[in-house]
């Protein structure tokens, strides 16, 4: 998880990715759509900077998805299998707040 602090010292490299400068490691997040070919294109796109960097760690961020589809799950789990530099974490949803 990334603190205000982490936040703070990130610069934007491309798009929805944001490197985290830390001590021993370079961190970029990518922020995917709730869509499968969304995240897909970001874990090919983590993947190509894995092969220029292995010292990376990648971060993915999603929404919740509207329903919860087990292919998705499926590819989540196989890539954090063979891929254990990208890891994915699935922001929970906010409730929309109707004004007055």
């Amino acid at each position: 998880h990334l603190s205000i602090s982490d936040a703070a010292k990130a610069r934007s490299i491309v798009g929805g990715a944001v490197v985290v400068e830390f001590p021993s490691m370079e961190r970029v997040v990518f922020y995917a759509l709730p869509a499968v070919g969304h995240l897909m294109s970001m874990v090919e796109l983590g993947k190509l900077f894995l092969s220029q960097n292995p010292c990376l760690s990648i971060t993915i961020l999603s929404p919740t998805l509207p329903v919860e589809h087990n292919l998705v799950s499926s590819y989540i789990s196989s890539v954090s299998s063979v891929f254990p530099a990208i890891t994915f974490h699935t922001l929970p949803p906010v409730p929309l707040l109707l004004g007055n």
